[in-house]
């Protein structure tokens, strides 16, 4: 049951590891002046990863719903929506950051 509840909960980590990611390299970029481009090619690989990882739940999902195991349904499709949720908030503090005004 841990290992499956580990798999399950991948891309919710990912996706607090991604805000994570984009607080620092934001902080970065506000206090050093640096290319841009270096941030969002990391940001990019957590961000496919993490896509990935909820494609890979969805199917999880799927099965679960076939099976009829609705607990595990329920953490499976809450992950796919914490990774999304963390998604839109790094997306929405970077861009608050590269805005120019």
């Amino acid at each position: 049951m841990i290992r499956f509840l580990n798999s399950v909960w991948f891309p919710a980590k990912i996706g607090v590891l991604l805000l994570l990611v984009n607080y620092i390299d934001m902080n970065y970029f506000n206090d050093v002046p640096s290319d841009i481009n270096a941030s969002l090619i990391r940001e990019q690989v957590i961000l496919f990863i993490g896509l990935i990882g909820s494609i890979i739940n969805l199917g999880v999902c799927i099965r679960c719903i076939y099976l009829k195991q609705w607990k595990k349904l329920l953490y499976s499709a809450l992950s796919i929506l914490v990774f999304f949720i963390c998604f839109v908030i790094a997306a929405a503090y970077g861009g608050a950051f590269t805005s120019p005004s």
